[in-house]
């Protein structure tokens, strides 16, 4: 993606992964998953890896979300320009 999230845009509600593997994405803004305007991200039992971002989030972004929970998860080798690789 070249602006926000590069596996998953969340743009306000809720939403839930279970069991997902996230690989391999870029963005501008967090390269696996990125969580803005309210939204609510819970993250279970996944993998999230080599994704980037250019700026900062490399696994995940979260800014002005409702919330960001990660259980039981893998975040390895993401790489992000500036802040939040995981």
């Amino acid at each position: 993606a070249d602006d926000t999230g590069g596996g998953l845009f969340a743009y306000g509600g809720l939403v839930t992964l279970t069991g997902v593997s996230v690989v391999g994405n870029s963005a501008f803004l967090g390269g696996g998953a990125a969580a803005t305007n309210g939204a609510v991200l819970r993250v279970a039992d996944s993998l999230f890896s080599g994704n980037a971002a250019t700026i900062n989030g490399g696994g995940i972004y979260a800014v002005n979300s409702g919330g960001l929970t990660v259980d039981r998860s893998v975040l390895s080798a993401n790489a992000a320009g500036g802040e939040g690789f995981g």
